[in-house]
């Protein structure tokens, strides 16, 4: 996750998903394997997706962030509620890039500006799924998320 090339790091990501939606996986859980394999490399995990992809300019590198968003949507899909002590650190940025390339007229909507190209547009979907899988993720007894919801929302009634 932290190689200065983009294609692997693009791969890297490209593999927590597999890992995490893969057969390997389901082989796994059917066989006892749990959350519990994971939980413990969470928090490093996620801080490498931060300080590696998400952290590089994120015009020219917009694959690479949405598979970074990719990564994050798999692991608080098997974790599920144990993700809640990442969602305030993860949530924003989702929030941030499901709006890029967008902008907030004076009557409080959004539209969109400069170019709508098909990479902006695939930013916002992935950003837009990633953060309702970790709103999935926190269940239904928490409502943390709804307010991220509603913002969701707005911007696919654009």
């Amino acid at each position: 996750l932290s190689s200065q090339y983009p294609k692997i790091v693009c791969h890297a990501c490209l593999g927590i998903v597999s890992f995490c939606r893969g057969e390997t996986w389901k082989e796994c859980a059917d066989a006892g394997f749990d959350d519990s394999n994971i939980l413990p490399y969470l928090g490093d995990v996620l801080n490498a997706i931060s300080s590696g992809p998400l952290s590089r300019d994120i015009s020219s590198n917009i694959v690479l962030y949405i598979r970074a968003f990719g990564s994050i949507a798999c692991l608080a899909d098997v974790v599920g509620p144990n993700f809640a002590p990442f969602y305030s650190e993860v949530i924003p940025g989702l929030m941030e890039c499901t709006s890029f390339g967008l902008q907030r007229g004076a009557n409080g909507l959004f539209s969109a500006t400069g170019s709508a190209a098909h990479e902006i547009v695939a930013l916002r979907g992935a950003a837009i799924e990633a953060a309702t899988i970790v709103g999935q993720a926190m269940g239904d007894d928490d409502n943390r998320f709804h307010p991220e919801a509603e913002k969701i929302m707005s911007l696919i009634m654009l």
